[in-house]
Formats: structure tokens, sequence, C-alpha cells
């Protein structure tokens, strides 16, 4: 006897990952985030607008996918170490519970 070999099937797969629950669930995990990162920027003296912004991937593996991105503008002008900390705040921010 020979190896069984299974083939995927993805049909459906792109209607599923549009589908209203999944974009919910994305758009409420960037919020948690989001809301994280936005404590942390008070606690930490950063003027932040931190947004999320959901969108359709246009190109790629993930073409025709939904997403929801946490994403974080000073206020003000800053120095470079001020845009590190910006980016390890939110990296940071990531670990909701």
């Amino acid at each position: 006897m020979g190896d069984p070999r299974v083939v995927p099937d993805y049909t459906g797969i792109g209607e599923a990952m549009r589908s209203k629950g999944v974009r919910g669930a994305l758009r409420q995990r960037a919020e948690d985030i989001a809301s994280n990162a936005r404590t942390l920027s008070a606690g930490s003296g950063l003027d932040a607008d931190i947004t999320v912004v959901e969108s359709v991937r246009p190109q790629g593996k993930g073409k025709g996918r939904p997403e929801a991105q946490v994403r974080a503008e000073p206020r003000s002008e800053v120095d470079g170490a001020a845009r590190a900390r910006l980016l390890s705040l939110l990296k940071a921010s990531g670990r909701v519970q």
C-alpha cells in the first residue's frame, strides 16, 4: 500500500475569513491591543494617537483577507528614541489577556 496523501481543499476559506464573525474577532483583538497601548502610552508619558484601522489585504498570499491593525502616531515632533519607545510599547501591548 502506498502512503495516503491529503490534498487540502481551500474552497470557501476566503469567504469564511471575510465573515462578520471573523472580522468582529479581528477588530476586538486589535481594540484590546490599542486599549493596552493607550494605557501604557499615558503611563510612560508618550503623547500619541493610537487607532485601529480595518482593511482588506490587497495583494500577496493573504489577498482578500480582512485585517485590523493598531497604528500609533506621535502627536508632536519626536526624536528617534521616542519613536523606538512607541514601537516597543505597541509590541508590549500585544500581550492581551
